[in-house]
């Protein structure tokens, strides 16, 4: 058994799609989170079946930190289906490295994301 903090119930929230003698893959259930809110998730301590044992002294361990869900907003704006070069998208919690879009018809080998602009 895993204790998280924030607290995340397995079965409930997420469950266990591997489990080695050294890696662990956790995968969210529909409709949940990881956190409410950005910020760490703490793995607090570990049961293998002799009882639990703490992680850090019971400060817990920080296994992911949790970025806020991207928004993006609506746009009117019109484009040419070949001689539009630039596609603007706007929105909120995009980062170069993390962030992979998908346009639909168009192929992803089609297109690059060039850069992400914080305020623009």
């Amino acid at each position: 058994d895993l204790e998280f903090f924030p607290p995340l119930s397995k079965g409930t929230d997420y469950k266990v799609l591997r489990a080695t003698s050294d890696v662990m893959v956790l995968g969210l259930l529909a409709g949940k989170m990881w956190r409410q809110t950005a910020g760490p998730l703490n793995l607090m301590s570990i049961d293998t079946g002799k009882g639990p044992v703490e992680m850090a002294h019971g400060t817990g361990i920080v296994v992911a930190d949790v970025a806020a869900n991207p928004t993006v907003a609506t746009s009117t704006a019109r484009i040419t289906a070949s001689t539009t070069r630039r596609l603007s998208i706007y929105g909120t919690g995009f980062s170069i490295d993390g962030t992979e879009l998908t346009l639909e018809p168009t192929s992803r080998s089609a297109y690059d994301v060039e850069a992400v602009y914080e305020n623009e």
